[in-house]
């Protein structure tokens, strides 16, 4: 009579001795998937600027921010917090995987600095579609009014949420910069997303001087840099869900991206 054979160990179980399969070093292949079509959906969701263009251009572009059409006051508030709830909500699940997949693959401190960016601009973009301006400040009476100091609580705070979720897609522009030049380990940006990634710095550079410096409204700018901005994430989105399977695979050498 032959002996029991001993229970065969199914893969992704642990063996006798106490060791478990190595983990893919790119993470899991789903979480590669999400981050690249979440980002791709913020990018495709995030500018506002198409909306506008649906209103009629109801405002002003040279002395108007994109942030005054979702004021209270206004009428398709609602459809631009919606649009940008639904960005934030995005970024927000976009770089939550992004962290688990460079958490997973030890990718540089850079790539998930990135990251850490991205959340922070889906957060703020939220807080600025809960907290809206009372009105647009371009119209004189709402202009008077927030001089005299008797616009709500709310209407302050969203000038610190906007400002966090710009100064955040700023620096993920820079941080993507930085990454094609730098080349550490993980994935490297692809060239047309350095491109783009430097025209969006360029833009925001010009949005701060003109608004800080000058003390000017810096509507054209603002709107460059979000339809830039927005470009590279779909650029950038695209790129990591095209090359997931080089991601996955988690080679040890730097991977070029690529969008063609």
């Amino acid at each position: 009579m032959s002996k029991p054979t001993a229970k065969s160990e199914f893969p992704g179980s642990p063996s006798r001795r106490g060791r478990t399969p190595r983990r893919r070093p790119g993470g899991s292949h789903r979480a590669v998937l999400i981050a690249g079509v979440a980002t791709f959906l913020t990018g495709l969701v995030y500018p506002t600027i198409v909306a506008e263009a649906f209103t009629g251009w109801t405002l002003p572009i040279s002395n108007s921010y994109l942030s005054e059409y979702s004021a209270r006051s206004m009428p398709f508030s609602m459809w631009f917090r919606i649009l940008d709830a639904t960005a934030g909500s995005l970024a927000v699940v976009a770089a939550v995987a992004f962290l688990a997949v460079a958490r997973n693959a030890r990718w540089s401190r850079l790539h998930r600095l990135y990251g850490w960016l991205l959340l922070a601009f889906g957060a703020g973009t939220i807080c600025d579609a809960i907290l809206p301006l009372d009105c647009a400040v371009v119209q004189d009476w709402c202009a008077e009014m927030e001089f005299q100091g008797r616009l709500s609580i709310e209407h302050d705070i969203h000038v610190v949420t906007s400002s966090i979720a710009t100064g955040s897609a700023m620096a993920c522009a820079l941080a993507v910069v930085v990454l094609w030049w730098w080349r550490p380990r993980g994935p490297r940006p692809s060239v047309v997303a350095m491109v783009i990634a430097s025209a969006s710095v360029a833009a925001n550079v010009w949005f701060l001087v003109a608004y800080v410096v000058l003390d000017q409204v810096a509507g054209v700018a603002q709107r460059a840099n979000v339809t830039l901005f927005a470009l590279l994430l779909m650029v950038v989105g695209f790129s990591v869900a095209r090359n997931r399977r080089a991601i996955y695979s988690g080679s040890s050498e730097t991977l070029r991206l690529t969008v063609h």
